[in-house]
């Protein structure tokens, strides 16, 4: 497991919370970034930071 990975970054579909919870298991101490945009085409131009501390039940905010 890579030890120096400080950055996740995803876009094109909202990350599904059974998988976002997998990543942090894994790579706690990294950021987790849900990238959006108009179109996967074009390049993302909002961003939701994941909070680790909240739990999130149905998916990560659009907005």
């Amino acid at each position: 497991m890579p030890k120096k990975i400080n950055k996740i970054m995803f876009s094109g579909e909202v990350m599904p919370i059974k998988h976002l919870k997998e990543w942090i298991k894994y790579l706690p101490n990294a950021m987790y970034v849900n990238l959006y945009g108009p179109t996967e085409i074009t390049c993302n131009c909002t961003y939701h930071i994941v909070d680790k501390k909240l739990e999130y039940e149905k998916q990560i905010p659009a907005r």
